[in-house]
């Protein structure tokens, strides 16, 4: 199915035209699912109710989720995203809310995409601080795997990466997964390793030159190994100019050392305290922990003071490693990103045409308990709206943002909700300091639940069912 069939000739017509190929083309998926075209087996041709939720192993979708510049097209809506992003919300809305209608009738459709390597992070990301809306939605419906990607991720801003040290700590487990299937590795298509971000290398010596081979060094540190080296050689004196510049950026490295190990101290405490709310198995049944387990009130506390007295940059960035340290942390981990099995391919933008850094998703529709719980169109809504309505602002604890839902009924709401509380399920004992962006899809699923069942929420809209068939309909039609 290429509705540019023009364009990628080259690429398309050999399929079509080999005398054993059992290649057809396609404009559109309306001309796939119909029955006049005779694309499809006539076991095809009909719904199904009791096979509408399986994996439909008869067909599956690669897309191309790129679009050269200025090809606009006038059925999209007007929707001024990515393509990328609107077609898969367009899926997302054919699996979701349109299972008994034709592209899913006869069960659901596996779909490899390729999207720009820019775009994937909404999808599935690496780290919760880019974990919005589509990609808790995404969770609840297939399991997303990356198959080939480029670097995108390396190259993003700290303030769009994990810590990494957390993110060594993932390839660690990903490595010892790939050694218990070595059919699985990826062989000279692995990533390169992730990188330690320069000011976690020790004072001494030996830091400063594993600094100065790091591709991403801070600008200032170029100028500290110059005149490191013109100081050993004796050129300038402590006193002079260049002595007092010296003493400037062996202060700036220090300050920015002890401010980066400070904060990884905390997070690492925080992350004692958050394991020792879980039970162990067999405490499971129990509600409260054993005294030996349970932290003192005074490491608690100096937790507690410690993060208070952080500068406001330090403590974003501090409540952001918490976030992913939790989310990592989770049975089984909140982001599909830490359940891979192995590493993606490593792609470069030159394999591609025209020369573009793409993505390779693999979204492999899954039937769970989750996903029966929502069994009524009301139940689907419920989810979308809450999905949408707390993951506008991802970074605020889950009591603001049911706070902004139920307008004074906060306390009445979390009854209905009782594993936001339970640590077992994801929850945590301070909702306070439990941000909407580390919550699990489960939990998710929980709030949706009672919200449908509030007596207070204002009326589902039609606004949003209008708007899901007019998705669906852009999809299916191309």
């Amino acid at each position: 199915m290429e509705p540019e069939r023009q364009l990628y000739s080259p690429f398309i017509e050999p399929l079509l035209s080999s005398s054993q190929s059992a290649y057809q083309h396609a404009a559109s998926l309306a001309e796939v699912l119909d029955p006049e075209t005779g694309l499809l087996r006539a076991s095809q041709q009909d719904y199904h109710a009791d096979i509408a939720s399986d994996l439909n192993t008869s067909l599956l979708i690669v897309a191309n989720a790129t679009r050269r510049s200025g090809s606009g097209r006038k059925d999209d809506f007007n929707y001024a995203g990515a393509i990328s992003k609107h077609m898969l919300h367009s899926f997302y809305n054919s699996m979701f809310h349109h299972t008994q209608e034709s592209l899913h009738r006869y069960g659901r459709v596996r779909m490899f995409a390729w999207l720009p390597d820019d775009d994937k992070a909404s999808i599935l990301p690496r780290t919760v601080a880019s974990r919005g809306k589509q990609a808790v939605q995404w969770d609840l419906l297939a399991d997303i795997s990356e198959v080939a990607s480029g670097s995108s991720y390396q190259q993003s801003s700290l303030s769009a990466r994990r810590h990494s040290e957390l993110d060594i700590e993932s390839e660690h487990l990903v490595m010892q997964r790939t050694c218990s299937g070595p059919a699985k590795d990826a062989g000279s298509r692995q990533p390169p390793p992730t990188i330690p971000i320069p000011v976690s290398f020790n004072l001494d010596e030996a830091g400063l030159a594993a600094m100065r081979e790091l591709p991403n060094r801070p600008q200032w540190a170029d100028e500290l190994f110059e005149l490191e080296e013109r100081y050993k050689k004796g050129e300038f004196t402590p006193k002079s100019k260049q002595g007092k510049r010296l003493r400037v950026l062996r202060n700036r490295r220090v300050t920015a050392y002890n401010s980066h190990r400070r904060s990884m101290d905390i997070v690492q405490r925080q992350r004692l305290l958050d394991g020792s709310e879980v039970p162990s198995t067999s405490d499971v049944g129990q509600d409260v922990l054993s005294g030996e387990l349970k932290p003192s009130e005074e490491f608690t506390e100096s937790l507690r003071t410690d993060r208070a007295k952080l500068k406001r940059e330090h403590k974003l960035l501090v409540d952001k490693c918490i976030d992913d340290q939790r989310a990592f942390d989770h049975v089984p981990p909140v982001l599909a990103w830490d359940r891979r099995e192995v590493e993606p391919l490593w792609a470069e933008k030159d394999e591609f045409y025209p020369s573009k850094m793409l993505a390779l998703l693999d979204f492999q529709p899954r039937s769970n308990g989750l996903l029966s719980l929502l069994d009524t169109p009301a139940k689907k809504l419920s989810f979308d709206h809450v999905t949408s309505a707390l993951l506008q602002h991802p970074g605020r604890s889950i009591v603001q943002g049911l706070e902004q839902m139920v307008h004074g009924g906060l306390n009445q709401f979390l009854e209905k909700v009782p594993t936001l509380r339970d640590p077992r399920h994801g929850g945590k004992l301070d909702l306070d300091d439990f941000r909407i962006r580390s919550i699990p899809v489960e939990l998710f699923v929980n709030l949706a639940l009672a919200w449908e069942t509030w007596p207070f929420r204002p009326e589902l809209s039609a606004t949003n069912v209008r708007l899901n068939r007019l998705g669906y309909e852009a999809f299916v039609n191309g």
